[in-house]
């Protein structure tokens, strides 16, 4: 039974609805997805697979849930790693399902404090909630200093 099974029946159990998915089929969802469906998830939690730097990135262009990686093994260059690419949080495997969902709240609650700290002038829109700044509604993607 692959692990992303046992975290989803878990959550259940704490009734809180989650599914897991491959990484090329998540991918696709996630390019895919109507913006009513991806609205809906209050969370993602990245496992590990090839592509896991990439995905937070990914995930944040089309969604404002929180993003959580999962490490098999802390490693603080993979930790670093993670939080460079988007992830919000990094947690070391084995964790409860209480605790993963006390940091989504956690989150999200700042997630839903940064909503109004948006700055406007003239042309450009700075959000302080880690999106990107626009110029004329357009994202202006940065370079990461770290």
């Amino acid at each position: 039974m692959p692990i992303s099974d046992s975290y989803v029946g878990c959550f259940s159990r704490e009734g809180v609805s989650a599914s897991g998915l491959g990484e090329a089929e998540f991918e696709s969802w996630v390019r895919t997805a109507p913006e009513h469906e991806l609205a809906a998830v209050e969370a993602f939690l990245i496992g590990d697979c090839e592509s896991r730097r990439g995905m937070p990135r990914l995930i944040k262009t089309r969604s404002r849930a929180a993003v959580i990686a999962l490490n098999d093994e802390r490693s603080l260059q993979e930790t670093l790693a993670l939080f460079a690419a988007g992830a919000d949080d990094v947690v070391g495997k084995p964790v409860h399902v209480r605790e993963l969902l006390a940091r989504i709240h956690a989150i999200r609650a700042r997630i839903e404090d940064a909503k109004e700290a948006v700055t406007r002038l003239e042309r450009l829109t700075v959000h302080f909630d880690g999106r990107d700044p626009e110029i004329d509604g357009a994202s202006v993607w940065l370079p990461r200093r770290e």
